[in-house]
């Protein structure tokens, strides 16, 4: 249970970083942080916060001017 624990505040962590890098504008760091954190979501299945995490993505591609890349992520995120 612990282990889980720290994964989960590591993942959450890990999103948190990225949003900051989002709000800079440093949009290649958000989505790589992004990407961390997804891994660990996936590995612990937390489904919300993959949802989440997505969809920061999705903004993060759609700063970037990448739409259709950004689409993909926000369909993931529903």
């Amino acid at each position: 249970a612990e282990q889980s624990h720290r994964k989960d505040f590591e993942a959450r962590l890990l999103a948190n970083v990225a949003g900051l890098y989002g709000d800079i504008e440093n949009y290649d760091k958000a989505i790589e942080f992004s990407f961390r954190a997804i891994k660990v979501a996936q590995e612990l299945k937390n489904e919300r916060l993959l949802a989440l995490v997505y969809s920061n993505v999705g903004g993060f591609y759609t700063g970037k001017k990448e739409f259709t890349t950004a689409l993909e992520y926000l369909q993931k995120a529903v």
